[in-house]
C-alpha cells in the first residue's frame, strides 16, 4: 500500500496502482504505454477522456489491492463518475496518473550501492583470473 499515490476523487482520496494488470490494459487500450502518456498529454477532447479511462483503472486496481489485503471496500469507480469540469481538475488527475506510473515503475531495491551488477562482477572476475 505505501507503493500507491493518493488523489482526490469525489471528495475521497482514493489511490492509484500501476500495476501489470493495468499496464497491460493499457497497452491494449491505446497500443502502447507510451501512446497512452501521449494520449494524456496532448491536451485535446480525446485527452480528457484517455484521463478519465486510466483514473479508473488506476484507482479499481488500487481497490481490488486494498481489498485483498482486508481494508474496508470503496466502490469501484465507472468513467461516469469521474468529473472532469475545469482544467486544474485536468491537470490534478494527469498528473497524479503519471505520478502512479513513475511509482509502479521504482524499483524497490533497499540500498542502491547494495545492488550488485552481476554481468560486470562476472566480467571482472574474468579479468582477476587473465591477470594472474
Amino acid at each position: 500500500m505505501d507503493k500507491m499515490y493518493y488523489v482526490p476523487v469525489n471528495g475521497k482520496m482514493r489511490p492509484l496502482n500501476w500495476s501489470m494488470e493495468v499496464m497491460f490494459n493499457t497497452a491494449d487500450k491505446f497500443g502502447s504505454v507510451t501512446d497512452a502518456l501521449n494520449a494524456i498529454t496532448t491536451e485535446t477532447r480525446e485527452s480528457v477522456g484517455a484521463i478519465r479511462w486510466l483514473l479508473v483503472q488506476l484507482v479499481n486496481d488500487a481497490e481490488l489491492l486494498r481489498r485483498n489485503e482486508g481494508y474496508e471496500h470503496d466502490p469501484l469507480l465507472t468513467e461516469e463518475d469521474i468529473i472532469i469540469d475545469r482544467p486544474g481538475k485536468y491537470q490534478m488527475y494527469k498528473e497524479a496518473i503519471l505520478k502512479a506510473f513513475d511509482i509502479g515503475y521504482e524499483r524497490e531495491v533497499e540500498d542502491p550501492k547494495a545492488e550488485i551488477d552481476l554481468g560486470l562482477a562476472e566480467l571482472n572476475s574474468k579479468k582477476e583470473k587473465a591477470g594472474e
